[in-house]
């Protein structure tokens, strides 16, 4: 039946096709290329345990339990400091992602067109969800009062996309 659920879920939001043809995946990277500060641990990333790289709550690299690759990595209020917004967008900029922090919404839809779906989180945080369930990949960007890119969620493990989308 969860099965049945979640596959209806995402086909009602998966009919889209947004453009991420030059982002390199994620596994190519690792969070010590950008910073040797930071801590590792176990993790429950949306119900799937695994284990992490993170930098505070700001930067989170996650791995599934049992294998080497990464299959999400979180950002998270990364406006807040200067120096965590440097390293996110070298992140960013190390996958070719063709966002950075601190970009308006606008710019976010002309690169990836608009979202399968939003919503808001806080009164001024709102999330824009892109699904692409050929590819695989799921990216939430979160944007600020003023519509900037404040945090984001790049994910390719099915299970917590499909985690993601059942909590919709």
């Amino acid at each position: 039946m969860f099965q049945l659920m979640t596959s209806l879920v995402l086909e009602k939001y998966a009919n889209h096709n947004f453009s991420v043809s030059k982002m390199k995946d994620i596994n190519s990277i690792e969070l010590h290329d950008f910073t040797k500060v930071f801590d590792s641990g176990d993790f429950d990333y949306s119900g799937v345990n695994g284990h992490a790289d993170y930098l505070g709550w700001y930067i989170i690299f996650f791995k599934e339990t049992g294998c080497d690759k990464v299959s999400a990595i979180s950002f998270d209020d990364i406006l807040m400091e200067e120096s965590i917004k440097d390293i996110a967008n070298k992140i960013l900029q190390g996958i070719e992602f063709s966002v950075l922090f601190g970009d308006n919404l606008s710019l976010i839809k002309k690169k990836f067109g608009e979202p399968n779906f939003s919503d808001a989180v806080l009164m001024d945080i709102h999330r824009h969800h892109y699904i692409d369930k050929e590819k695989g990949l799921y990216l939430c960007f979160g944007t600020d009062c003023n519509e900037r890119l404040y945090s984001l969620e790049i994910i390719t493990n099915d299970d917590v996309i499909n985690d993601k989308m059942t909590a919709q």
